[in-house]
């Protein structure tokens, strides 16, 4: 039974987040609006911020892991702007929310994840020194992750289909690039 309350206050919250923000939002219109206890609430969650934040994880996170193929990095980022497009007002609320931390964490998680499984795929092998590795999937996750936020708070406006275009010219040529110069140094050390 704990599960679908859960769903039942997560998919509330989503609903009050595409007009406020989360700071505008009380337990008491939540609970209201579920028609359930302040009591029922307390036994789930600690306050709204860590409903939130198991919210991103049920749902999103959720999301992805079900439709992201790490075989095919463009379409799992596809599938990641799909899902802020089609939650834009909960993820622009979330970001404009002292949750934007939390948000942005989220996502350079998600794509860090998704970059170190293609970096593997592209590297062919595990010569490069751990730290370089973490290095360039760090470096190009925080880039991805920065154009994820940017997209969100222009509006989204811009296709998904031409963001993953530039990024497809940027895997192909910086990306691939790194990891061949790591390889390099790698072998001029030895």
């Amino acid at each position: 039974m704990s599960h679908p309350t859960k769903k039942l206050l997560g998919t509330e919250l989503k609903t009050l987040m595409k007009s406020k923000s989360i700071e505008q939002i009380t337990v008491t219109e939540l609970v209201d609006a579920c028609q359930i206890t302040r009591q029922t609430f307390y036994y789930h969650f600690q306050d709204i911020y860590a409903l939130l934040e198991w919210v991103y994880e049920d749902d999103f996170i959720h999301h992805i892991k079900n439709e992201v193929d790490y075989t095919n990095w463009k379409d799992s980022f596809l599938v990641i702007l799909n899902y802020v497009s089609n939650n834009y007002d909960f993820c622009l609320n979330t970001l404009n929310s002292l949750q934007r931390n939390q948000f942005t964490r989220m996502f350079y998680h998600t794509i860090s994840e998704l970059l170190s499984k293609v970096f593997y795929d592209i590297s062919g092998s595990k010569d490069i020194p751990q730290q370089d590795a973490d290095f360039i999937v760090n470096f190009f996750s925080h880039a991805f992750s920065g154009i994820v936020v940017d997209w969100i708070l222009s509006g989204c406006k811009e296709p998904s289909s031409e963001i993953i275009g530039r990024l497809s010219w940027i895997m192909d040529q910086q990306y691939v690039n790194a990891i061949e110069h790591a390889k390099h140094f790698q072998s001029k050390q030895h």
